[in-house]
């Protein structure tokens, strides 16, 4: 079995050996062989441990050899089944793998969400949006600054309020009507018809197309509502105002593919309408249209322009209508 096993781990051994018998007498070629069988020994030692042997991989290997996207996607589906501790581990192997992988870092926040650590929550979603250029989806960014938002309104301390507001106004400066120069007059209009024949008509006559910033207007608006600075409230009843037509309008797009025809004039025929299409009611909630409705009353009411009360007390209706 020796002589098999060497035949096949050192070619030509059995040629050499026969050559041997062949060419020298019996007891000196028995002799040659028995002197040379120490040397293969040594030589197939390593080859036998390499054969048997099965070196494990470290973790940093296995790292390794898988791209950081797919550490990911396993990290986050620990995360999805509530392993925290573990994907904690994967988003730090995706990591290590690829340094600016900011979806990564977002995973390392929730997770340190979820345990209620707001400050290293805070500092990877602010290393998340350091990196925000290496974002497989741009718009992402939207998102994270609006869960970054939502996390600093947790604690209520200035400093975060202070940061809060800025994650807030980074996204509605990116708002096209509501933030350019050139649209000034689309947003102006908005503002005036309110006050001129209420929110029926706006809703009849505007969409807006920028759902991104939908979030941060209701969330500005709120902020604003606690100034007892008039100029402030008027704003906020901007944003609460972009808040309501940006949601208002997906919802009576998604009805109007479904009923072609349809039409309305008033905010109650609107919702009665919306209330016959799950899938419509359940967005409305989602997006807290209802809330945004309010807050408008809300800042309609502290309004000093003297066309605010009676359309505060047209939302009131409304609200208590449903």
């Amino acid at each position: 079995m020796a002589d098999a096993l060497k035949s096949r781990l050192i070619p030509g051994w059995i040629a050499r050996n026969q050559l041997c018998y062949r060419s020298v007498p019996a007891d000196i070629a028995y002799m040659k062989i028995r002197a040379s069988r120490p040397t293969v020994f040594l030589l197939l030692i390593p080859l036998l441990f390499l054969l048997v042997c099965e070196v494990p991989l470290t973790a940093q290997q296995r790292t390794a050899e898988k791209p950081a996207w797919v550490l990911y996607q396993v990290a986050e589906r620990h995360f999805r089944q509530r392993e925290f501790a573990r994907a904690l581990e994967m988003y730090g192997e995706a990591l290590a793998v690829q340094p600016l992988f900011p979806e990564a870092m977002v995973g390392m926040a929730r997770v340190h969400r979820a345990a209620g650590d707001i400050t290293l929550a805070r500092r990877y979603y602010l290393g998340a949006l350091e990196a925000a250029v290496h974002m497989t989806i741009p718009d992402e960014e939207y998102a994270v600054r609006l869960e970054l938002a939502r996390l600093l309104a947790l604690s209520g301390t200035d400093d975060h309020r202070r940061l809060q507001r800025e994650q807030l106004e980074n996204v509605v400066a990116r708002d096209p009507v509501f933030s350019r120069t050139e649209n000034s007059l689309h947003r102006d209009a908005m503002r005036e018809l309110l006050y001129r024949s209420g929110l029926d008509r706006v809703l009849v006559l505007y969409r807006l197309d920028f759902p991104q910033a939908r979030e941060a207007h209701h969330r500005m608006g709120e902020l604003l509502l606690e100034s007892r600075d008039p100029a402030d409230v008027d704003l906020a009843i901007e944003h609460f105002l972009f808040a309501v037509v940006e949601s208002a309008g997906r919802a009576i797009n998604t009805i109007i593919e479904i009923h072609f025809d349809f039409e309305f004039s008033t905010m109650e025929e609107f919702l009665a309408m919306a209330e016959q299409y799950p899938e419509v009611r359940q967005y409305l909630r989602t997006v807290d249209f209802f809330e945004a409705l309010s807050g408008l009353a809300d800042a309609l009411e502290k309004s000093d322009h003297p066309a605010a009360p009676d359309r505060a007390a047209e939302l009131r209706r409304v609200l208590l209508s449903r």
